[in-house]
């Protein structure tokens, strides 16, 4: 039988043990929080929300646990030292649900999800250094310029498929149904090549007017993109992109069409070659081994306002 913790005796322990604790929606956001953590030298426990006692897994119970604490913290200021929630941005700033902004030590990512924290230029560099035999001073702006070339001509579809996505999410499933709904797909492996084409081709020509009414409505623009595509989705989109040009750096260093690997091109070769799908799953698995500080930076800012 799993022991799950009370709450309240955990709030407790954390103000004996001088340990803060965060509570974050389930298990693999706990294992890329703690790794933040640990970055940034914090004294800090992680803990999926599931593990407490009358809680389960996901958003909705993370702001139930920091309702339940909300009269502990307004009592005592000093309990508002040891716990803070983190929770996705989601969907819910354009469903117009209750604000949730006067709940005490309760953290709101400023993008759809976590993942989407990950798909910065710094990390791209490291992930081209564990993937080839190249290493960080190697990776310049120029490598990287190459690499993301066509990360946003991709970003239209994508805008498309979140926007449809959302749609569901306002209006509800019995008024409308979504291509793939955020809730569909926990790896994103549904907007790849072959889902992106069939959205193009099949789905965008019937909806692409709608869906830009809908946007209008809710004053979204692509720029909104990270507010509108789950983080899984984003990640997966960018480094498929990306990783196309990651196994063409190779050839094109030898080739001297990029200067920055002209006398030593062979060291942007794959360490293990894999077909677009396979590498595009490794890659999304390691990336998320590294932490941007400056892209998350508002997250540690709120991780390091506790004791």
């Amino acid at each position: 039988m799993e022991f799950k913790v009370r709450l309240i005796d955990r709030l407790v322990e954390a103000r004996i043990v001088k340990e803060p604790f965060i509570i974050v929606e389930g298990k693999d956001d706990r294992q890329i929080y703690s790794r933040l953590v640990n970055e940034i030298n914090k004294e800090a426990k992680v803990h999926a929300v599931a593990e407490f006692e009358d809680f389960h897994a996901g958003c909705e119970n993370v702001i139930q646990c920091m309702e339940q604490l909300q009269q502990k913290l307004i009592n005592d200021p000093i309990n508002q030292r040891f716990v803070l929630g983190i929770i996705d941005r989601d969907s819910r700033p354009f469903k117009g649900g209750a604000s949730l902004a006067e709940l005490l030590n309760l953290y709101i990512l400023r993008h759809y999800s976590i993942e989407t924290y990950f798909a910065t230029s710094l990390n791209l560099s490291r992930l081209i250094e564990k993937s080839t035999y190249a290493t960080l001073e190697d990776v310049d702006q120029e490598i990287i310029a190459f690499v993301l070339a066509n990360v946003p001509e991709s970003f239209s579809t994508l805008y498309y498929i979140s926007l449809d996505a959302l749609k569901q999410e306002c209006l509800g499933l019995d008024t409308y149904k979504a291509s793939v709904a955020y809730g569909d797909d926990d790896t994103g492996s549904k907007v790849s090549r072959q889902f992106r084409e069939h959205f193009e081709q099949n789905v965008l020509p019937e909806r692409q007017a709608d869906l830009d009414l809908f946007a209008l409505d809710k004053e979204i623009t692509i720029d909104d993109l990270k507010l509108i595509a789950k983080g899984k989705w984003y990640l997966y989109n960018y480094l498929y992109r990306a990783g196309f040009h990651i196994k063409k750096l190779h050839e094109k260093c030898l080739a001297n069409e990029l200067r920055s690997g002209r006398h030593y091109g062979d060291i942007f070769k794959l360490r293990i070659e894999r077909n677009p799908d396979q590498l595009v799953d490794i890659f999304y698995q390691d990336i998320l081994q590294f932490i941007d500080h400056e892209e998350c930076s508002d997250i540690v800012e709120a991780i390091n306002s506790l004791a």
